[in-house]
């Protein structure tokens, strides 16, 4: 271990790492043999429950692997990840199931196809073979995972660890080892092994972390995941995988290096692989939602594949299937925690400070998860932020008590981060969508771009003008960072922020080019122009609103029945600008004539026209008596104003004069 008197740097609650510069030591590198100088770049200090060593970490000069300078032993036969809870945890959220399915559903093997899953935990890999690819085959792994997965599973899931004597079993045609040659004190052993257990057709598929990306530029939360200190030993690097993979015998090697993890493919034969994200995301989508359906009701397997199904089910935009994992959750969730996802307002008491073991006993380990694919379920489905505002606080509260419990143990879970985070800028945008003032300060806090934007449209559109102005002006001006909707969505509503009563209408104006080249395409700046078109007569900037004809006049001329909410915007603006003008008077009527006609087709017999088609009713009537066209008015009103109850007062009063 080399003395430093450099300030260290803490990643996590346990560790501190210090990054060495000009450090050398002798040593002899377990991925490729080669023994001598190699630099150390940088020394780890853990403290683990009461424990203490450290590690340094150092680059072979031959092959570019990184490896540790001291090996610590680690019973992975222990029953200590049992105890506290690891595989419901597992079974539940933990487990990347979409980053296994990717690479496996890319090698080409037919039905039936032996395969041999080495260090695969609960046996989430070797289930894709099985019940997603249709092939056969058997696990391998010491951890009492394994066990909890032969039973929830139904898999050939074998406790022990693969050596020479398994290899009378037979070659195999595909073997998987995921997240496990990083564990390895002599990678070259495994490697060689795994060599003599594959057909000589066969394919092995390996992930790891890319040890090239440890690197200085890495934040401290990205750096604690690769490092893995104390656990990994061994970091290759795109370089040093390859090696390896060929003096173990492969002739045929695929190394990737992809969002700082290695996937490679090997054989002895020329690879071929059959890739295609869409089929992959296919065969994934199915595999979850066939595996929620069958698993026993309440069981980790259950509540997991359900979870998963949701969350990617929304994300994919099929609320067809999240409605039904939905439905699967709540059958599974109440049978397992007497809970009831469609009404629980509040975490079961004790969750916020419990241990994982306790909290697996308490509520579903993805509860934060599982809340936060329904509230964006049902906003995907129109209802109201006011609406799923208590679902993205419960999303807060669950990805919250999972984090806590996993850090009592040290670790902590990714997708719950990313997703607790996310529900709270959810949670803020339905604040500001309920126009609270209070937002401001918190959305000027974030870090955040995007939220901070996303705050300001949502204050725009709930009313909250002043707030709005005044989170404008501590935000300054967009950078060229944010996505093309929402930019154009920030345009908008800063248009309709200058012309509300806080605002600058001379702003306003000056908006408009800004506003109309925001348009990736034709019909992103066709609905810009529209949509900045019905602003500016709804603010009577009517000489402004001229001003856009050019671009909005061919859009209106081709609206064509089923009218959006936005055309019949566009077609009621345009009726109020052309009535504003005699020239333009016929205009005018033909405008409402268009809306009104389409408007009444749609009230259904028993119900009332909405209040848009009464207005667009009486701007007819006003266009025609321009006209001198009264007697067609006085047609209109007796068709309509006799039939509905609840015309408007000045429309029956015209309609009695005559």
């Amino acid at each position: 271990m080399v003395e430093s008197q450099t300030q260290k740097v803490r990643i996590s609650e346990h560790i501190k790492v210090e990054w060495l510069h000009g450090r050398f030591a002798h040593d002899k590198c377990g991925n490729c043999g080669y023994e001598g100088q190699v630099e150390q770049i940088l020394a780890a200090d853990l403290a683990p429950l009461g424990n203490h060593f450290e590690l340094v970490l150092q680059v072979c000069p031959r092959c570019t692997a990184r490896f540790v300078d001291d090996v610590p032993r680690t019973d992975y036969a222990a029953d200590q990840l049992i105890e506290l809870g690891w595989h419901t945890y597992q079974a539940q959220i933990g487990a990347g199931i979409w980053p296994i399915t990717v690479p496996l559903a890319a090698i080409d093997k037919p039905p039936g196809a032996r395969v041999l899953e080495i260090g695969g935990g609960f046996g989430f890999g070797l289930d894709v073979c099985v019940q997603a690819l249709g092939w056969q085959g058997v696990g391998y792994d010491p951890s009492p995972l394994g066990d909890y997965g032969r039973k929830e599973l139904g898999l050939d899931l074998r406790q022990d660890y693969f050596t020479e004597e398994r290899l009378q079993d037979g070659r195999w045609d595909v073997i998987i080892a995921t997240e496990l040659i990083e564990h390895l004190d002599d990678p070259p052993a495994f490697l060689k092994l795994m060599r003599k257990a594959i057909a000589e057709d066969g394919v092995l598929m390996l992930t790891t972390p890319d040890g090239a990306c440890i690197t200085p530029e890495l934040s401290n939360d990205e750096l604690v995941s690769p490092l893995a200190a104390g656990a990994h030993l061994v970091l290759q690097t795109a370089q040093s995988l390859r090696m390896a993979l060929e003096e173990a015998g492969f002739a045929y090697c695929d190394v990737r290096s992809e969002q700082m993890g290695l996937t490679a493919y090997a054989s002895a034969v020329p690879l071929a692989l059959k890739e295609d994200c869409t089929r992959a995301r296919r065969l994934y989508r199915r595999y979850l939602g066939q595996r929620a359906a069958s698993a026993v009701l309440g069981s980790d397997t259950q509540i997991g594949f359900a979870t998963r199904e949701l969350s990617d089910a929304v994300n994919d935009g099929d609320f067809a299937a999240a409605d039904t994992a939905w439905l699967i959750l709540c059958d599974g969730v109440r049978q397992r925690y007497g809970l009831d996802l469609e009404t629980l307002s509040a975490l079961p008491e004790g969750c916020g400070t419990a241990s994982l073991s306790e909290l697996v006993e308490r509520m579903p380990l993805g509860l934060g998860v599982i809340f936060f694919a329904r509230a964006m379920r049902k906003l995907g489905g129109g209802e109201s932020r006011a609406a799923v505002r208590p679902l993205f606080e419960l999303a807060m509260k669950g990805c919250a008590a999972l984090q806590q419990a996993l850090a009592q143990r040290l670790l902590d879970d990714k997708l719950a981060d990313r997703v607790g985070e996310q529900a709270h800028l959810e949670f803020l945008s339905c604040e500001a969508a309920a126009g609270r003032l209070d937002v401001v300060e918190t959305l000027t806090a974030l870090s955040a771009h995007e939220a901070r934007w996303r705050g300001f449209v949502a204050l725009v559109n709930a009313g909250a003008y002043e707030a709005a102005a005044r989170l404008r002006d501590r935000l300054g001006g967009m950078d060229g960072t944010l996505p093309p909707r929402l930019r154009r969505d920030v345009l908008l509503t800063s248009l309709f922020l200058e012309l509300s009563p806080a605002g600058d209408r001379s702003r306003a104006a000056a908006l408009l080019p800004t506003l109309l080249q925001a348009g990736e395409d034709e019909a992103a700046t066709q609905m810009l122009a529209l949509a900045a078109f019905v602003a500016l007569v709804n603010a009577q900037m009517f000489d402004e609103a001229r001003g856009l004809l050019k671009q909005v006049d061919p859009i209106l001329l081709a609206l064509a029945p089923p009218f959006t909410p936005g055309a019949c915007n566009g077609l009621f603006a345009a009726g109020i600008l052309f009535l504003q003008e005699k020239k333009t008077l016929s205009r005018s009527a033909a405008s409402f004539a268009r809306l009104r006609d389409w408007l009444v087709k749609q009230v259904k017999p028993g119900e009332l026209p909405q209040s848009l088609f009464w207005h667009a009713l009486r701007g007819e009537v006003m266009a025609m008596t321009k006209l001198n066209r009264g007697a067609e008015a006085q047609v209109l009103l007796q068709s309509f104003v006799p039939v509905y109850p609840d015309a408007p007062d000045d429309l029956v009063a015209m309609f009695e004069k005559v």
